[in-house]
């Protein structure tokens, strides 16, 4: 959860590369203004800080050099307006499905798609047979969130269904085994496969968690989980 600070301003002077600052502010996580003067300024940078002990570490996206006469203070700014607004919309998605008893849409993601995961969209099927499908991370999606999505997937021997980075590094990526699927890094971290090496069914619940790294580079974590539908006891 986001920390505020009413009417706190104070000087500072930060180079391009810099990741660190001292910030006498109370632990926490805020998204702070940079600007080039405290009356006329005219220019600005948006960045995000995690204090502890008045220690700041800066998560920038779009680093710029502040000299003298530079300062850095706590407002509502575009990127704090944008995080209300996704909390919004999470929240609206849960009142809708409460509202509708509870019922997802099953969307198809056809052999060779490539679809991308979406919090409004999270219940997936496909059916590649021997080919491949392909599911995507969100291109926008900020650092420190994370969403998740569940695929009904049947696959052939050869069968694949490829996690996507999106341009975004994947660093670490945890997956639960399953006897007929393997699963390996494609070049450069670009994307996780996972192969069928027999017939199966399965449930794969993705889930993706976007973290901020210095100068504001974006990478990603996924987790798979791996149910078999095909142990299970069939009624008729």
């Amino acid at each position: 959860m986001l920390s505020f600070v009413d009417n706190w301003l104070r000087p500072l002077q930060l180079t391009v590369a810099q990741v660190e600052a001292e910030l006498d502010l109370p632990d926490g996580q805020y998204i702070l203004t940079v600007a080039d003067s405290e009356t006329a300024a005219t220019r600005w940078e948006i960045l995000a800080a995690m204090v502890e002990s008045g220690q700041a570490m800066l998560l920038r996206e779009s680093a710029q050099e502040w000299g003298a006469g530079s300062v850095i203070y706590c407002s509502v700014n575009s990127a704090i307006l944008a995080q209300i607004f996704l909390g919004q919309e999470a929240l609206d998605s849960r009142v809708t499905n409460l509202e509708g008893g509870g019922l997802q849409q099953v969307y198809a993601a056809p052999t060779g798609s490539d679809v991308t995961l979406d919090p409004a969209m999270p219940y997936w099927a496909t059916a590649p047979g021997a080919g491949l499908v392909t599911f995507s991370a969100p291109a926008d999606l900020p650092g420190s969130k994370r969403l998740e999505n569940t695929v009904e997937a049947t696959l052939s021997a050869g069968g694949r269904v490829r996690i996507a980075g999106n341009g975004r590094d994947i660093i670490e990526a945890l997956i639960q085994p399953h006897a007929d699927i393997s699963a390996s890094l494609g070049p450069s971290n670009a994307y996780l496969e996972l192969t069928a090496s027999a017939t199966a069914r399965v449930r794969l619940t993705i889930a993706v968690r976007a973290g901020e790294y210095a100068g504001g580079v974006i990478r990603l974590q996924l987790a798979v989980d791996i149910v078999d539908l095909a142990s299970y006891a069939q009624l008729s």
